[in-house]
């Protein structure tokens, strides 16, 4: 139904977590927040249809729910499975693979990086 009057619409932005720390994990395929991390964003925060069931050092853990955001820290966003008393992770292998992030450690070194795909 039209009135002939225009509507914009804005694109609603991925919120950012309060996350102080991301892991980059090998182990995992998928980015994960903890659910603590994203009291805040409650209202963002929807079911999880993807049926998928991750194999914690605490059992299998049913994915019930996901959150866009935006990880700040690398200007990117991400679609993050919300577990409850869990690290936030990045999941290094989508990042690299996925994304064209580089990870890098150096032989000795205590820095290793993640480097942009645009350098």
């Amino acid at each position: 139904m039209s009135d002939g009057r225009c509507v914009t619409l804005t694109p609603v932005r991925p919120a950012v977590a309060d996350v102080d720390l991301w892991i980059m994990d090998t182990g995992s395929g998928v980015d994960i927040v903890d659910r603590s991390m994203v009291r805040r964003l409650l209202s963002r925060v929807r079911k999880h249809t993807g049926g998928v069931i991750l194999h914690t050092v605490n059992g299998p853990t049913p994915v019930e729910s996901e959150i866009d955001l935006t990880i700040s820290e690398l200007k990117e966003q991400s679609v993050a499975l919300v577990l409850p008393d869990t690290p936030s992770l990045l999941s290094l292998g989508h990042w690299c693979q996925a994304l064209g992030y580089r990870f890098v450690w150096e032989p000795y070194s205590d820095s290793p990086t993640l480097q942009h795909p645009d350098g």
